[in-house]
């Protein structure tokens, strides 16, 4: 039984889905979004906090551009649509020097490229500015901050009161295919859902979707955990980045983060994986002296990352059709999906984009990220890895 027929179908109700929704309903789309879980944002967007840090780099490139552009949209998105809702905790972020190249980003005195003022600063500034002790020179984004992601996904499907289209829970599509119509999306349940636009914003789990099972995914397991605040951990004023990161508190506690493991799929929480993530922080925040006792609530999600740590946001190549060179594209379908770990960067503006490419609007600003995002960046080395 085909159910309705609205202009989109989003598949997804994470921080992709939400974005996505958002902007194709405020350009008056008829738009149902399905989400397969009971509730919205219970996977990587469900995570207690998330961070808005900028790519720090010395050189211009793709990734750098992407979030460059990324980090701007969002904060700007923060700070003007979504004031009222309070959304943004914007506290700063200090990124220590944890890496060879952040080492020498911070002495050379090199120019640091990116959409917002970063600063050097000293191990006195750093412990001034967070408000604990820092012991090494290290970098300072003052527009830097946090968010709940499960917060910032119900205020783009609920802003200002009104739900952003039909939202339908427990609502699994497990195939598209195309029609002379359009594309039929078909349900678990058994029911089909006719639209001309479907946007599949369905993480790793994409690619079990016909027409996206080309799509080179790969799940990438994350671990946070929520550590007891103590009376030396609540001075802490700004986040702070090391090969982890620490928020400060929030609720009576802080956010630690954050182990990611390539090839395993386990779903539950690891002590052993709880105990690195502490012993990162006690290298670099000794002062704060958290205990195996002070953790809680450790949280599983699995990121999705690509080849190139882009996205992709756009319009589906056909990759069976171009390699009969008979067709390009695959009308009406589009992806938004592989954010990784910066997905509270790209997935504001994904959503924006695919809303301008369905409505044929200009890209306007968007125009080189559409370039560096689309999915037909790879059919040039599917062809290549065919010859």
């Amino acid at each position: 039984m085909t159910v309705c027929s609205p202009d989109a179908v989003i598949i997804g109700g994470g921080l992709a889905g939400a974005s996505s929704a958002y902007a194709l309903a405020r350009r008056g789309l008829k738009v149902l979004l399905c989400e397969g879980e009971s509730a919205l944002a219970q996977r990587a967007s469900g995570n207690r906090l998330a961070l808005i840090m900028p790519y720090i780099s010395d050189y211009s490139s793709p990734l750098e551009r992407v979030y460059s552009t990324g980090f701007r949209f969002t904060i700007e998105m923060l700070r003007s649509v979504f004031s009222q809702e309070g959304l943004l905790n914007q506290v700063g972020g200090i990124q220590l020097p944890t890496t060879t190249r952040l080492k020498k980003l911070i002495h050379d005195r090199t120019a640091i490229i990116g959409s917002t003022e970063i600063q050097r600063i000293s191990a006195l500034e750093g412990s001034e500015l967070s408000g604990i002790t820092i012991s090494h020179p290290s970098l300072y984004a003052p527009e830097s901050g946090y968010v709940s992601p499960v917060r910032m996904v119900e205020a783009l499907l609920l802003h200002g009161g009104a739900q952003t289209g039909e939202i339908r829970m427990n609502t699994q599509v497990i195939d598209l295919k195309r029609d002379h119509t359009g594309w039929c999306c078909y349900l678990a349940s058994g029911d089909t859902i006719s639209t001309p636009n479907v946007i599949v914003c369905g993480a790793y789990e994409s690619s079990a979707l016909t027409p996206l099972s080309w799509l080179p995914l790969e799940p990438v397991r994350g671990q946070t955990v929520s550590v007891k605040s103590s009376p030396t951990s609540r001075a802490l004023r700004t986040i702070i980045c090391f090969d982890g990161y620490l928020t400060p508190e929030h609720a009576g506690a802080h956010l630690l983060g954050a182990q990611y493991r390539h090839n395993d799929l386990r779903l539950t929480p690891s002590e052993e994986d709880s105990s690195e993530i502490l012993l990162r922080c006690q290298r670099w925040l000794p002062e704060l002296q958290f205990t195996p006792t002070s953790i809680e609530s450790p949280r599983v999600c699995f990121r999705t990352s690509t080849a190139d740590r882009l996205p992709y946001i756009g319009a589906v190549p056909d990759l069976p059709a171009i390699q009969r060179e008979s067709s390009s594209l695959q009308p009406g379908l589009f992806v938004n999906v592989g954010h990784g770990s910066r997905g509270l960067l790209s997935c504001p503006f994904a959503g924006e984009l695919i809303a301008r490419l369905i409505t044929e609007e200009a890209l306007g600003d968007l125009t080189e990220v559409a370039k560096l995002c689309a999915p037909e960046r790879l059919i040039s080395r599917f062809q290549a890895a065919s010859v």
